[in-house]
């Protein structure tokens, strides 16, 4: 019996030692897991990002673009003028040529103005001769052309709704008819010698109108309010032109026999029916 008090009451000693031993240890926090720092993008990706995002594409460019902001348009178009009137009474050829306009755009508004040039060639003729009666073994190419230039100025009135837009124009200016001939190096295609056979300038006016289509949105900077890259349409379009009276040539007035030359000169008004497809530049 006392053995078992023994073993009692050394159980209570240790029961109680262990307490106070508890109460006097320092309690330990545990401390909070450090959260991860996101990590952020700097240097050159970080500036990229910001880059790219001043700068509009897509549906934000086009609507800058309907905004009216920009100041130069460039139009270069395949040019195609048809006879009308007394000029197709002595000319049935079809002008076949290029046409380019360059334009102020006054920003926010529909008005341009700017100078047109277009040139076609109505008839061209080539023959192969010797280059004269003495040297009869030696060839060369004769090359004659009948052209009409075009210099105008011009005013557009020209309106973009979204993806799409229409103008309307007027020009006045110069015409110049003219048929010129030219020796080349049959073989090379090299030009040797030219001569112009006949020559007119007379005056012209005319109204056009055409329609377009975005089909390169560009990429404008608001900030600094430009184009990184420049907005592209393509562009259809007709002018109704009135030329004045001149005096020209047209393929086969032009006589060659027993080593002289006769023109039949043709004297009329020269008014066109003009298409035009190309290209439209904005910046």
């Amino acid at each position: 019996m006392r053995r078992l008090w023994i073993i009692i009451l050394v159980i209570l000693l240790g029961s109680l030692l262990s307490a106070v031993a508890q109460q006097q240890a320092p309690v330990l926090e545990a401390k909070p897991k450090k959260q991860p720092v996101p990590k952020t993008e700097v240097g050159g990706k970080e500036k990229k990002k910001q880059k790219k995002s001043a700068i509009q594409t897509g549906e934000a460019a086009v609507d800058q673009l309907a905004a009216g902001n920009y100041r130069i348009a460039l139009d270069l178009n395949f040019f195609l003028g048809f006879p009308r009137g007394e000029f197709k009474e002595n000319n049935t050829r079809v002008g076949v040529g290029l046409d380019g306009s360059l334009f102020y755009h006054f920003p926010r508004t529909p008005l341009l103005v700017g100078l047109n040039v277009s040139f076609n060639t109505y008839g061209t003729t080539r023959r192969r001769t010797p280059l004269s009666t003495t040297i009869p073994d030696v060839e060369v190419e004769v090359e004659r052309s009948n052209n009409y230039l075009i210099i105008a100025p011009v005013v557009r009135f020209q309106g973009q709704l979204g993806w799409m837009s229409a103008y309307v124009e007027a020009g006045a200016g110069l015409s110049n008819l003219y048929t010129e001939t030219k020796v080349k190096d049959w073989e090379t295609d090299k030009e040797v010698v030219s001569s112009r056979n006949l020559s007119d300038v007379t005056w012209n006016w005319w109204i056009g109108a055409g329609i377009g289509t975005v089909i390169y949105a560009g990429e404008y900077m608001p900030a600094k309010q430009l184009w990184v890259s420049n907005p592209v349409l393509l562009q259809f379009g007709f002018r109704w032109l009135s030329g004045g009276e001149a005096e020209y040539l047209t393929p086969g007035d032009v006589d060659i026999e027993n080593g002289s030359v006769s023109y039949n000169v043709r004297f009329s008004r020269t008014d066109l029916l003009v298409f035009l497809i190309g290209i439209s530049f904005r910046g």
